[in-house]
């Protein structure tokens, strides 16, 4: 009896370290170690000389297994190809252990990504939410990882998100990312602003004047007053605003670091994200409004206007 539970633990054991060790990025090390266990559980001592040669030549050959299973190919993706939607898709290793989902608008617009792993299986969790979310900075796949990122757990993420972005997985209807709705369903990064993937503003091409612009989130109407002179940013006044103790440094911050920085897709306030976003609408709205009533090329510049 005591026997067969020897080997069936030293058989539970090689399992496992044979999944560590070929099927995830676990540190090798505990793979290895499992082995070894299960190994010296039933090998008699004058047997231990062959088991070492068999455990230096089977955790080899499973990490070589895991560096094929890894290499998978990043898809030729572009998104303005797609059907407004959401788009799920799972990394090409065996095990799937990646699985990205995304969120196309109207106009072939990526407003929404983010990568899930298992956890335990040994990917990078900052990787896993940093890739997606400069994938919706360059509108598909980054031309390479962030030098922060893990470049292993990085090349699986692009494999999913790319997947997803080719078209080769069915549309779907876009549901509400979990974690994202504070308050109520509106209260979602694109049920805020559903007309707007970010708040970057062109200054080149924005008229001199002064310019009212009001956030696009239903439930909270930020009204703002934006002075533009020489392509630059000279004054932001906020008119209406509503927020909880939590915003209100979003609403003292936000329209200085503007000024300061003479950019509006500025990354939010810690602790008052929603607040931010909300001034970063109004702000880019008035924006909007400079740039529609900028000049053609080949028009005369007209008088600052006051709107």
């Amino acid at each position: 009896m005591l026997k067969t539970l020897k080997w069936l633990l030293a058989s539970l054991c090689a399992v496992i370290a044979c999944i560590m060790l070929s099927l995830t990025l676990t540190h090798p090390a505990y793979g290895i170690g499992l082995f070894a266990l299960g190994a010296f559980i039933v090998t008699p001592a004058r047997h231990m000389k062959p088991m070492i040669a068999v455990l230096a030549i089977l955790p080899t050959v499973c990490l070589g297994l895991r560096h094929t299973n890894f290499q998978v190919e990043i898809f030729d993706a572009q998104v303005k190809t797609l059907e407004p939607g959401q788009y799920t898709a799972k990394s090409d290793d065996i095990a799937r252990l990646v699985t990205a989902r995304l969120v196309i608008r109207d106009g072939g617009y990526l407003i929404f990504a983010e990568a899930h792993a298992a956890p335990g299986v040994g990917l990078d969790e900052g990787t896993l939410y940093r890739e997606p979310h400069r994938a919706l900075f360059y509108q598909g796949i980054p031309p390479a990882p962030d030098p922060k990122s893990d470049p292993v757990t990085a090349g699986i993420v692009y494999n999913a998100l790319s997947k997803a972005m080719a078209g080769h997985v069915p549309r779907q209807e876009p549901e509400v990312p979990g974690g994202a709705t504070q308050w109520g369903g509106g209260d979602t990064y694109w049920g805020m602003f559903p007309n707007e993937f970010d708040h970057r503003c062109n200054l080149q091409a924005a008229r001199s004047g002064v310019w009212e612009g009001q956030s696009t989130n239903p439930h909270f109407p930020t009204r703002v007053r934006v002075t533009i002179a020489d392509h630059k940013l000279a004054n932001i006044e906020v008119l209406q605003k509503w927020h909880s103790e939590y915003g209100k440094a979003a609403f003292e911050q936000m329209p200085a670091r503007m000024l300061q920085t003479q950019e509006v897709n500025l990354d939010a306030v810690s602790g008052a994200t929603r607040s931010s976003l909300i001034v970063r609408s109004a702000v880019w709205n008035a924006c909007q409004k400079a740039i529609a009533a900028s000049p053609e090329p080949s028009q005369p510049a007209a008088q600052t206007v006051t709107q």
